[in-house]
């Protein structure tokens, strides 16, 4: 894994710079790299059953949402982009979701951050 040499990056700069990393996972929390660290089993069940729930009430209730695991980033502003451990996003139907390498979101919510006590990110939101 390199450190960019740059070490401050708009969310654009940081999505160029991700996307030709050979490994690796990364976030920009307000224009700094931050390097994700390797999961525990314990946070992996706890983000299989969070998508898995996510999943039954979406389908429960009929919205035209998308539960998505990791994986994803997610555009919160200009300096920030978070790879949360679930997300919910409603489609715009022109499949522009299915071809991004990074979701842009409407007010993104961040319902947790891993910078304080290892809580995981969810965001909640819908494809601006």
């Amino acid at each position: 894994m390199e450190q960019p040499r740059q070490t401050n990056f708009t969310a654009d700069e940081f999505i160029a710079w991700a996307l030709e990393q050979p490994a690796g996972r990364f976030e920009l929390d307000n224009g700094v790299v931050v390097a994700m660290a390797p999961e525990r089993v314990s946070h992996g069940i706890a983000k299989r059953n969070v998508l898995i729930a996510l999943h039954n009430a979406i389908g429960a209730r009929g919205l035209a949402c998308q539960a998505l695991p990791d994986g994803m980033s997610v555009r919160v502003n200009d300096r920030t982009v978070y790879e949360p451990d679930a997300l919910c996003v409603e489609s715009s139907g022109d499949g522009d979701l299915l071809h991004s390498a990074c979701l842009r979101v409407a007010g993104p919510h961040v319902l947790g951050t891993g910078r304080s006590g290892g809580a995981g990110k969810a965001m909640v939101s819908a494809v601006g």
